[in-house]
């Protein structure tokens, strides 16, 4: 559903009462995987039913960090603009070389 970005099917998912802070075997959210994807507007839909725009993964990555790491501006713009924090540290992410 996230990768390719089907809206009806998180709009579904999240009308039967799905949670949209659920996590992954890695610890990612749906927000986290949306990001990282690129798929703004429906991480824009997650973040709307509920999803935590600062959720952390165990190495304290957030959504904003996915996004940055992509390359995804127009989702980090978004979750900026949605109270994403951005400073916070992640214990994997490095942007630097």
């Amino acid at each position: 559903m996230i990768r390719n970005g089907d809206r009806s099917g998180i709009l579904a998912f999240l009308k039967k009462g799905g949670d949209p802070n659920a996590r992954n075997q890695m610890c990612w959210t749906l927000l986290h995987l949306a990001c990282f994807e690129g798929q703004r507007e429906i991480a824009e839909i997650l973040l709307d039913g509920g999803a935590t725009v600062n959720s952390c993964t165990t190495d304290m990555s957030t959504p904003l960090h996915r996004a940055c790491a992509q390359g995804n501006t127009s989702v980090v713009e978004m979750l900026l603009k949605k109270g994403a924090y951005i400073n916070a540290q992640s214990n994997s992410l490095s942007l630097s070389s």
